[in-house]
């Protein structure tokens, strides 16, 4: 069973519409479409048995609600700038230039022995696998084709 509802797009935004559909999908499937000249068309289906009366109701009060956050949002933009303006203007990278190497010579140096370690073992079981690979599946087709045929 699914419910339709019409809402004109002179009276909401389609981002209200959205936000506002979005907090019945706990119980309902909401498929949203445009409906005609200038409005969307909101169909809810019940996913869990839910009374599907019920959703009208509670997709319109949501739907005001929303329009409230929209225009509060939309008053408050201008503040909302400047606050972010004010905070990256204060903010000082002079700790990122001071900061110590993430790792010490000796630790550096033995990163690099691990790496190279790991890259020998790698190579030799390569080799080794080669050699047990008489049909030539682990090579690569560059491998295979070394003279470009």
């Amino acid at each position: 069973m699914n419910k339709k509802i019409i809402v004109s797009l002179s009276e909401n935004t389609a981002e209200a519409v959205r936000y506002a559909a979005y907090v019945c999908t706990d119980d309902f499937w909401v498929q949203i479409q445009p409906s005609g000249n200038n409005a969307l068309e909101v169909i809810f289906s019940s996913k869990k048995d839910k009374n599907i009366n019920q959703v009208e109701k509670r997709f319109t009060e949501e739907l005001a609600d929303e329009k409230i956050r929209e225009k509060s949002r939309m008053q408050n933009i201008a503040t909302s700038e400047m606050i972010i303006r004010n905070a990256i203007s204060r903010f000082n990278p002079s700790f990122v230039h001071d900061e110590q190497p993430a790792l010490s010579a000796e630790q550096e140096q033995e990163l690099d022995d691990l790496i190279a370690e790991v890259e020998k073992e790698l190579q030799d079981e390569m080799n080794s696998s080669r050699n047990n690979d008489p049909m030539h599946i682990t090579q690569t087709w560059e491998e295979v084709n070394r003279n470009g045929k």
